[in-house]
């Protein structure tokens, strides 16, 4: 049995090349499992903003400039006045954590080269 796009026909054919348009193709028979990756071409999203070679497509769907102004970033930085969200930070934990990773990977390569 032939394939066919769409409402099952009465009555069925080969289809020759270019016979199907976008016309002929009922709404929503085309899912998005069926369009490979890749296809679909940035001009054809319903992206707004502009798009150039400042910006970058963000997940929202919009074209966003990239701020490469470092000053006006006023997130917190090292030293500045860092938000624990709530959480406590056990800085002696955390860095006895990372001595311990260090000194097993300092025994681990010493063992290698004494091989």
């Amino acid at each position: 049995m032939a394939s066919y796009i769409g409402r099952s026909p009465s009555t069925t054919k080969e289809l020759d090349d270019n016979e199907v348009t976008t016309a002929k193709i009922n709404n929503s028979a085309v899912t998005t499992a069926k369009i490979a990756d890749g296809t679909i071409a940035i001009a054809d999203l319903s992206a707004t903003g502009t798009k150039d070679n400042t910006t970058f497509l963000r997940g929202d769907n919009t074209f966003q400039v990239v701020n490469t102004d470092l000053s006006a970033d006023t997130s917190p930085q090292l030293g500045g006045n860092l938000d624990g969200n709530g959480n406590t930070i056990n800085l002696f934990k955390l860095v006895l954590s990372l001595l311990q990773n260090s000194l097993i990977c300092l025994m681990v390569f010493i063992k290698e080269r004494l091989k």
